[in-house]
């Protein structure tokens, strides 16, 4: 082989050598963008895991808490308004959907309501005033072994020095659920503890005055064993 040719051989090498140098450098910045993908995403499951753990100790703090806040007098309302104000919490009483859902609205069980008023320090009721007749709706389903308790809040909404003040419902067991603390653990026990079947939890409750649908059940022990 001429030495020209030996040189054009060596130069081809040479280039294939800094291409395969090129690819390789190529899948380690790859590759480090893998790991902190993985990383971010291992900080955002710890985030998450840590939301839960306080989501329970939240649930486990509604079961033990029973008392309720004093509730100031409602002022009498004139008859026409408060017509007024039936037909609007008659219209509340429609189902609403979540996530193409309808939500069970209950009639067979016993009902609480409760009137809601803001907590906050700053909130005087008498120097306020009230933004919306009709008051928000808000349901929480209470479970007292073996006793179903349906909560109804009225919220109300005050505007008081360019400031709107509202009343705080009772944390939920999860985000956008009517269900409490109680509700959860005594579905949990059942399924769980005593390991009783789907079917028969569904009996047991609509033997006590509760309609719970079976989809409905298994959404919420899947949630709930997702935080335990």
């Amino acid at each position: 082989m001429k030495k020209d040719e030996v040189i054009e051989l060596l130069k081809e090498r040479i280039k294939e050598l800094r291409d395969d140098n090129n690819r390789l450098l190529d899948q380690i910045d790859d590759l480090i963008k893998e790991v902190s993908s993985l990383k971010e995403a291992l900080l955002q499951k710890g985030e998450s895991l840590s939301k839960q753990q306080r989501l329970t100790k939240g649930s486990a703090k509604l079961v033990s808490n029973t008392s309720e806040q004093p509730q100031p007098p409602q002022p009498a309302l004139p008859e026409e308004e408060r017509q007024k104000r039936e037909a609007e919490k008659a219209d509340k009483r429609k189902a609403r959907k979540n996530n193409g859902a309808k939500r069970g609205i209950h009639y067979e069980m016993e009902q609480e309501e409760h009137d809601v008023y803001p907590d906050d320090p700053d909130f005087d009721i008498n120097n306020a005033r009230l933004v919306t007749i009709a008051t928000r709706i808000c349901v929480r389903y209470e479970c007292v072994p073996m006793r179903f308790i349906k909560h109804v809040y009225k919220i109300h909404t005050y505007a008081q020095d360019g400031r709107l003040f509202e009343g705080k419902t009772p944390v939920s067991a999860f985000l956008n659920s009517s269900y409490d603390g109680s509700f959860i653990a005594g579905l949990m026990e059942l399924r769980y503890i005593q390991s009783l079947p789907v079917e028969r939890i569904i009996n047991y409750f609509e033997s006590h005055g509760f309609t719970l649908k079976k989809p409905t059940a298994h959404k919420l022990m899947e949630k709930a064993s997702s935080l335990f």
